[in-house]
């Protein structure tokens, strides 16, 4: 890659302590990433599963005129939520995922989306709820790619939203077409309606579908319900041979 925006998108549940994907470090033949818990845990955590997702930074045309836009932003303020505007408006609202890519702060943070439309989205980031939500400032990564299904040289994708339905309990989304191996997996909320500090965990990802809920921390409490939230995702595996 010449200039790769890079973002996570949940990561599996193995631990039981809820977590975030930390990303730092991206060059065009790599990256770091590690699993960081909540400051309210104790910090040593079980290995995990991380779905990524490297693109080129632009706003790309795939066949179809699939929309894909994928970019940096710089994100000063923590803990509010700050509008951003695509450098191309799409077709219809897309499904993001976003990324921290620095560490300046070394606390616990995760990048909240909410109202996205076709020409933008709002973004804040989020510390443990405990905290005072003054995250120093960092470079979110961000891609952007239209609702759609298909194969694109040798890969087979599918990218699309749930309704306000997810929530603490883990919930089944069903691909439309099934993969031959379980797919590399991104998922992320695309709504903020719960406050409270939360994350994507997924879990049984399998080549006909993935179960993904939303894990509160209790920094401030020991309640982990979460109210209904629109959840994006993304997955992507090799295609058969003919």
């Amino acid at each position: 890659f010449f200039n790769p925006v890079v973002v996570v998108g949940g990561l599996s549940a193995n631990g039981g302590q809820a977590a975030v994907a930390r990303l730092r470090n991206v060059t065009g033949s790599g990256f770091e990433v590690r699993i960081q818990e909540w400051e309210c845990y104790d910090g040593s955590h079980v290995a995990e599963t991380v779905g990524y997702l490297a693109v080129e930074s632009g706003v790309h045309s795939l066949p179809g005129n699939i929309q894909v836009e994928a970019s940096h932003l710089n994100v000063t303020k923590g803990g509010l939520f700050s509008a951003f505007t695509f450098k191309k408006a799409f077709p219809t609202a897309p499904v993001v995922m976003a990324a921290t890519v620095t560490v300046n702060d070394s606390n616990a943070v995760t990048a909240r989306l909410d109202r996205i439309t076709a020409k933008g989205f709002r973004l804040g980031l989020q510390e443990q709820q405990a905290n005072p939500q003054d995250h120093l400032a960092e470079t979110v990564a961000y891609i952007a790619w239209q609702p759609s299904s298909g194969d694109f040289d040798g890969v087979m994708f599918e990218v699309d939203r749930t309704g306000r339905e997810i929530n603490q309990t883990f919930a089944e989304i069903a691909f439309s077409e099934p993969h031959a191996a379980p797919p590399v997996f991104l998922g992320k909320m695309q709504s903020a309606y719960g406050k409270d500090t939360a994350d994507l965990q997924w879990q049984a990802k399998g080549e006909d579908g993935s179960k993904v809920r939303i894990a509160e921390e209790i920094s401030l409490d020991s309640e982990t319900k979460h109210t209904v939230e629109v959840v994006g995702y993304m997955a992507f595996s090799a295609t058969t041979s003919p």
